[in-house]
């Protein structure tokens, strides 16, 4: 189990509303090696595999051979790995429109996940060999590039010990390399998110476990926030107030400034089964936390950005019983207040992540269960400087569809990475989705 599976499973019992995990489709790792299976994988990659059932051709102009741009969403094709159980984009970091990265994993029935990047050129993603170091389980969570030569991924990976470390992989321009990242003695640790300013001043958050016997009822784990920064040599752990929290974690950060950091996630009151916004802001000297806007016993903020340092954006889920709505919050110079956000569903609603463009063009993305067959379908949400509104999506085949990503290199060129279906509709392929 990931540690954002047990994430996951925390934030059910605490909000009891259903949310879906990013990560949820993994099964408990094995033991087993997969060293030739992999190799096999690599040599047989393709850029439109779609397990039988192929998504129709990208909408281009006849003479330009360019992206169609009518105003809408649309399918995308997108790279997969031959062979595979689950092809998956967890996020993506557009530069321009020749120059958009997506990474995620990709696995295999046995468990076993290994790390997948993708790159769009203009004309087609295509998949991009990265190094993975642990035996059992590697995946990145988050992707930001700061120039097309300096991209980062990070993550987690799990070796034979079955402990998670931290993983952080670097683009030069050339090839990806695994970056070394501070050793966490005796605790488990993933990152979820990384965003940077500069080359030499990168943040990453996530999480740190370690065993426990405390709390009431007791619990197995003690879960702490985790903050990390590139310095543009080494990467370091940085203190946070919450990192021996008992149950704590950061799922999204965006600097503003080298004094104006703001990162995001949710903290739990398990004794009360509720959890609150996590929200943490560095000053340039020390991270401070508070609890942000609770509209519902259960929320979380899975992604923050920022258009300026009195106008920075969160966004999640917000639930009471079986039911969960989109959360929005925003702070405004002064303070975090919670922002009215529409919901296609009577009963599940999500948004994992936004990306803003300006005060007046900021975009979120998730997923919505239908109400006639409770099915995942895909959800992107705009908002134009006065009120979030549900833009159109499209989706491939039946269930799921999700989005977990979404980043915007100008205004009118956004992309949105998730999954779909494969033709079992047991195994998921990688969803990309473009709005211009």
């Amino acid at each position: 189990m990931s540690l954002r599976v047990l994430f996951t499973s925390m934030a059910r019992r605490t909000s009891s509303a259903r949310v879906p995990d990013k990560s949820a489709e993994r099964k408990r790792r094995g033991a087993l090696r997969l060293a030739i299976l992999v190799t096999l994988a690599w040599v047989s990659m393709t850029g439109s595999q779609a397990g039988g059932r192929e998504i129709p051709s990208s909408p281009r102009d006849a003479r330009s051979n360019r992206l169609v741009c009518d105003g809408s969403w649309k399918i995308i094709e997108s790279a997969n790995v031959v062979g595979t159980h689950d092809d998956i984009l967890q996020e993506v970091a557009a530069l321009s429109s020749t120059d958009t990265w997506a990474v995620g994993y990709f696995g295999f029935a046995s468990g076993h996940t290994f790390t997948l990047a993708e790159h769009w050129d203009s004309q087609t993603w295509s998949v991009v060999a990265t190094p993975n170091v642990g035996s059992l389980q590697n995946d990145f969570m988050g992707v930001h590039a700061v120039s097309s030569t300096d991209v980062w991924a990070v993550g987690d990976s799990v070796a034979d010990s079955g402990r998670y470390h931290t993983l952080a992989e670097h683009w030069d321009g050339g090839a990806w390399t695994v970056v070394p990242t501070p050793e966490m003695v005796g605790k488990s640790s993933a990152l979820f998110d990384v965003n940077a300013l500069a080359d030499n001043d990168v943040w990453a958050v996530g999480q740190q476990l370690s065993p426990s016997n405390e709390g009431t009822p007791k619990i197995r784990y003690r879960t702490g926030a985790l903050i990390e920064h590139w310095d543009g040599s080494t990467w370091n752990v940085v203190p946070n107030p919450m990192s021996g929290a008992l149950y704590a974690t950061l799922q999204g950060v965006a600097p503003v400034t080298p004094t104006d950091v703001w990162a995001v996630g949710t903290v739990s009151d398990i004794q009360h089964f509720t959890s609150a916004p996590l929200i943490e802001h560095w000053d340039g000297s020390r991270w401070i936390a508070f609890k942000g806007p609770a509209p519902h016993p259960g929320n979380v903020l899975y992604a923050v950005d920022a258009v300026s340092s009195d106008e920075v954006w969160g966004v999640g889920q917000t639930g009471s019983g079986p039911t969960s709505y989109t959360l929005v919050e925003e702070w405004d110079g002064s303070r975090w207040r919670a922002i009215g956000s529409p919901n296609p569903s009577s009963s599940g609603n999500y948004l994992f992540d936004v990306a803003a463009v300006s005060a007046d063009d900021i975009w979120a993305a998730g997923s919505y269960l239908t109400d006639s067959d409770a099915r995942l379908r895909t959800l992107t949400e705009h908002w134009d400087g006065s009120a979030w509104a549900i833009v159109p999506s499209p989706n491939f085949g039946l269930d799921p569809n999700e989005l977990y990503g979404v980043s915007a290199s100008a205004r009118g060129d956004v992309w949105a990475v998730g999954k779909r279906p494969d033709s079992t509709g047991q195994g998921a392929l990688t969803l990309t989705e473009h709005y211009c």
